[in-house]
């Protein structure tokens, strides 16, 4: 055997490694793909995730409520929560996406600023299953403007 025919060999077993190598992660991707597929959102589980955080932002007496949309053959749920007025909805919203990741849902938030209300819709595979709408209290008036109003004035009076 001459050098050529040993170089020209290797070559051949090279290729046909990577042309092996190439078909097994192939394989491997339509497996991960398959099993992705196949997995079905726990939705008992992912309620008890939401609650879990809902609670640990220190929102209780909320309810769920299942909803039928009109054009979708599927329940999703619906909760509604009354929020404070200093309440931050983002914390929410990334404390939420970051608790469902494993679960393979992803989250949409919109915010009514006019409203003063939010909505996290929770999304699997791009359909709605739970949707959290956030109101924030309405402003009371009366006493506590007045209070503060004296309180400025007292406050004017003692510095002069």
């Amino acid at each position: 055997m001459n050098r050529t025919t040993v170089i020209i060999l290797v070559l051949a077993l090279l290729s046909v490694a990577l042309l092996l190598m190439g078909e097994r992660r192939k394989q491997k991707n339509e497996l991960r793909q398959a099993e992705e597929e196949a997995r079905v959102l726990d939705r008992s589980a992912a309620a008890t995730m939401v609650d879990t955080v809902l609670r640990s932002a220190g929102l209780t007496g909320f309810r769920r409520k299942p909803v039928s949309p009109k054009a979708a053959p599927y329940l999703r749920t619906e909760v509604r929560i009354q929020v404070p007025r200093g309440f931050v909805t983002i914390h929410l919203v990334t404390t939420l996406k970051d608790s469902l990741r494993r679960f393979g849902a992803d989250l949409v938030a919109t915010e009514n600023f006019k409203e003063r209300s939010s909505a996290i819709h929770m999304l699997y595979r791009h359909a709605v299953f739970e949707t959290i709408h956030l109101t924030k209290q309405p402003e009371q008036k009366g006493a506590t403007s007045s209070q503060s109003t004296k309180a400025k004035g007292a406050a004017r009076k003692a510095s002069r």
